[in-house]
């Protein structure tokens, strides 16, 4: 395996492990239903920002 692939499993890794954190520490702050929200919000605002800049396109 080469040093792109390490390198793209330790930051999925981190990722995925800093996610359970956040979640787990929101969930005492906000219900789980307010939480699915509040990221599928943050979810739709980076693409809309991606779609605007032309980074991604959406086809129909």
């Amino acid at each position: 395996m080469t040093k792109k692939v390490h390198l793209a499993g330790i930051s999925m890794a981190t990722i995925f492990g800093f996610s359970f954190m956040f979640s787990k520490v929101a969930l005492v702050y906000v219900s789980p239903i307010g939480l699915i929200a509040y990221r599928f919000l943050i979810a739709f605002v980076v693409f809309e920002i991606l779609r605007q800049f032309k980074v991604i396109q959406y086809i129909f």
